[in-house]
């Protein structure tokens, strides 16, 4: 799996388990990228169990600062 189809998987998951609109893609994006490509598949894990409210506040920007 390349870089591509590794970051379309974890958006794909984030924005199913948010329930978001595509407005929200490029913070998702972001997050994604800013964990590196080798901890998406964590990441993903964690966005089952993590609560929602904590994603959506990664999403709008949270996570950008390095925390969230």
């Amino acid at each position: 799996m390349n870089k591509i189809e590794m970051v379309e998987t974890c958006l794909s998951g984030c924005m199913k388990i948010l329930g978001q609109t595509q407005n929200d893609l490029p913070g998702v994006a972001a997050g994604c990228m800013e964990k590196g490509m080798e901890s998406i598949s964590g990441f993903m894990q964690n966005t089952v169990t993590e609560d929602k409210e904590r994603l959506k506040k990664m999403i709008s920007g949270g996570y950008a600062d390095g925390e969230y």
